[in-house]
Parts: C-alpha cells; sequence; structure tokens
C-alpha cells in the first residue's frame, strides 16, 4: 500500500475529506519519525512497538569475489507487532 492509497482510505473509513485526510496523515507519521529519531520506544496499543536496536559490527563476504568485508556496526529500528497482527498474518 502507498501513502496515497493509505490516505485515500483513511479518507473513505473516517467519511472525511481527502484533504483532510492528508494532513492527519502527515501530523501522525512526522509525530512517530519524531518519536523514533529521539530513539524513544514508540509503543502503539493495538498496532505494536518500535524501538532502536544496536547492531554489532561484524565479518561478511564480497558475493562476487569472496573476499572478506567488514560491516560496521550500525543502529537500526525493529517494529515488534501487536497479537492481533502476529495473528493475522
Amino acid at each position: 500500500m502507498t501513502l496515497a492509497e493509505f490516505e485515500k482510505k483513511v479518507a473513505t473509513d473516517s467519511n472525511s475529506s481527502l484533504r483532510a485526510s492528508r494532513i492527519w496523515t502527515k501530523v501522525v507519521l512526522d509525530c512517530l519519525a519524531d518519536a523514533i529519531a529521539t530513539e524513544d520506544i514508540v509503543a502503539l496499543y493495538g498496532f505494536g512497538t518500535f524501538e532502536h536496536i544496536a547492531r554489532k559490527p561484524k565479518v561478511g563476504r564480497n558475493a562476487k569475489t569472496g573476499e572478506r568485508i567488514e560491516i560496521p556496526a550500525k543502529m537500526a529500528l525493529k517494529f515488534i507487532p501487536c497479537r492481533k497482527i502476529k495473528d493475522s498474518i
């Protein structure tokens, strides 16, 4: 589902205008992005939890040459869906 499709679905499901749906979708996604950027754990009841995790550095291999390469440590985003979503998948 694209952002445009999501906005249309929100407008349809809430019986509101597409313009209002776009505004509210942008506000919600901006708030979510800000919370995630500050490394907070964002728990949305009935949807899931977003949190930052630290990935350790590791050694990988170049698929073409087989050469060993160092993969640096990095921060990643982890999403844990709620039980309702897990059960529906």
